[in-house]
């Protein structure tokens, strides 16, 4: 194993205690921090079959109707990417960052929920930065369930529904369950944050050190287990790399 940091311009002052922003890597700790919950029997496998509907108020979700078939997407979806919600990952990540520090002058990107929901507004969705509300605005590009696409706000999802099944933040929960066996350090405020959500934003936004992401590729690599401890179950573990079916590459931008 080897370990360095190099004093170049873009990464001067890099050290073992230094904080990365790791993206979309923290989808997976996400994932990770449910099959903590799986195995410490805080989550369940009806647990999984919870739907949007069933689970969020009316008010969080944008009133949608009873009909509306967004009411249905489950907690089982969302942790596969097939919510069948409408998402171009491709079309939007460049432009993201530096449309959340000015307007977007493409309205193209208005079509990402978090831009939408700090520019363009929805009356469905009161409130500052409502994200719950504006991702599920979004309207469906295929059935729930029947079409894996990439959608960082599927994991956003994943942590909302987590939140209302534990009662707990999706940061502050790995802090206390998970983050701690191993010796990791996380402040679940500071270091994942949520965007002024009440929900901890699953699909990015993690800092984290290099040894300490480290240390979760290391349980990975050991079938969840660190040390004597099975932190995650391996029936988790199966269930999340089980290839799932038919994908869709480029998205579907609607």
């Amino acid at each position: 194993m080897h370990e360095s940091y190099h004093d170049t311009p873009s990464e001067a002052g890099n050290n073992a205690d230094t904080l990365h922003h790791v993206w979309s890597i923290t989808k997976s700790v996400t994932s990770m921090t449910l099959g903590r919950a799986w195995t410490l029997g805080n989550l369940n496998s009806l647990d999984l079959d919870k739907t949007v509907g069933g689970t969020f108020s009316d008010t969080e979700i944008g009133n949608l109707s009873a009909a509306d078939p967004r009411r249905n997407i489950s907690l089982h979806n969302v942790l596969q990417m097939r919510s069948g919600l409408a998402c171009n990952e491709n079309a939007w990540l460049g432009s993201r960052a530096s449309a959340l520090a000015s307007p977007p002058a493409n309205p193209a990107i208005e079509k990402d929920p978090i831009v939408r929901s700090l520019f363009a507004g929805n009356a469905a969705c009161p409130g500052f930065l409502d994200i719950l509300c504006s991702i599920l605005q979004q309207p469906l590009a295929y059935t729930p369930g029947t079409t894996w696409n990439y959608n960082t706000y599927d994991s956003y999802l994943v942590s909302a529904f987590f939140s209302k099944i534990t009662g707990q933040s999706l940061s502050s929960y790995a802090n206390d369950h998970l983050f701690t066996e191993l010796g990791i350090t996380l402040n679940p405020v500071s270091d994942w944050i949520s965007l002024q959500s009440p929900y901890t934003f699953g699909g990015g936004l993690l800092m984290i050190r290099s040894r300490d992401l480290a240390k979760l590729g290391m349980l990975m690599q050991y079938d969840g287990k660190w040390g004597d401890t099975q932190l995650i179950s391996k029936e988790w573990l199966d269930l999340s790399l089980a290839r799932k079916g038919p994908e869709v590459w480029p998205p579907l931008m609607q």
